[in-house]
């Protein structure tokens, strides 16, 4: 059942985060063979995490091109894993980036759960398997007719699109063709297409909160000033025991999965808002002071 699965790691320039999320696959996925697309990172560090892990893993690095400014090379990249996917003939591929863990182990279960959404669910290529960033986020959802997962209602302003999770790798073919270059845009091409997006009930991985990042594959001085201030860093999780695992895939559907209400990591309080993203986004998403400060630092031009 685990060779249904493959997964693919999107990496960037962030040694400590990707050593990070190889390590959580390791303890959380045995089971699953994992290929590494590095965006040609020219961190010496992060490349020699990448030849340490090459020994268990492909790594593959797409050829160069032209694509949004705030991801880099990311959307070309994920054409390119698909690709992969195709060729491999798998029916599963489960996009990961460096700044994700798995929280929990990868259970016969969990694949389990993906086919039997998938079977009942014939308009969507993929099944968010993240936590949620925000207690607002099931505000528009619903419990759809598996019981295996969520979906927003169509007369919603629904984001039918995430960079992440488990892609239906023949469905995405036929369904959606390619991805475009920008998360919008593929958000916007979704839509038109009425391709929806799954929310696993379930997830099993999650970003770090609070991440450093990169725009334009480059970290300027201004980027680096308000996640100073933002107080981004390095914040893995510690994983789910079984028990825990198995309590939390009991609980009523309607208690979803925000990630600071199950979560826990080091150096960061359950309870404060935490972010995802970097920049003056990561200061609004925090509220308070700094949410002010990322709106004074916008108008700066930061």
């Amino acid at each position: 059942m685990y060779r249904d699965i493959h997964i693919f790691v999107f990496s960037y320039n962030r040694a400590v985060f990707l050593d990070n999320c190889l390590k959580s696959i390791r303890d959380c996925a045995a089971h699953c063979k994992v290929t590494i697309i590095d965006d040609h990172s020219s961190d010496l560090s992060t490349l020699e995490v990448i030849d340490k892990w090459r020994e268990f893993h492909d790594v593959y690095m797409p050829v160069k091109s032209k694509e949004a400014y705030k991801t880099g090379g990311l959307y070309n990249n994920m054409n390119q894993a698909m690709i992969l996917a195709n060729e491999k003939g798998l029916k599963y591929a489960l996009f990961i980036q460096d700044d994700m863990q798995f929280i929990r182990k990868l259970k016969e279960s969990d694949i389990q759960d993906i086919h039997v959404f998938y079977s009942k669910n014939k308009n969507v290529v993929q099944y968010d398997t993240n936590f949620m960033k925000f207690d607002s986020t099931p505000n528009s959802l619903y419990l759809d007719q598996s019981g295996k997962g969520y979906l927003k209602s169509l007369d919603f302003h629904y984001s039918g699109f995430t960079a992440l999770g488990v892609f239906h790798v023949e469905r995405f073919f036929n369904l959606f063709g390619e991805f475009k270059s920008s998360e919008r845009q593929n958000d916007m091409y979704a839509r038109t297409k009425g391709v929806q997006r799954g929310y696993a009930r379930n997830p099993f991985m999650m970003w770090l909160p609070n991440p450093v990042s990169h725009r334009g594959k480059k970290r300027t001085l201004k980027l680096k000033i308000t996640e100073k201030l933002s107080g981004a860093g390095y914040y893995p999780y510690h994983y789910m025991s079984d028990s825990e695992a198995s309590y939390f895939r009991k609980r009523k559907h309607d208690e979803y999965p925000i990630a600071r209400h199950y979560l826990n990591c080091t150096g960061l309080s359950n309870n404060k808002q935490w972010a995802f993203v970097g920049g003056t986004s990561a200061l609004y998403e925090q509220g308070g002071w700094k949410r002010t400060a990322g709106r004074f630092l916008s108008k700066l031009g930061f």
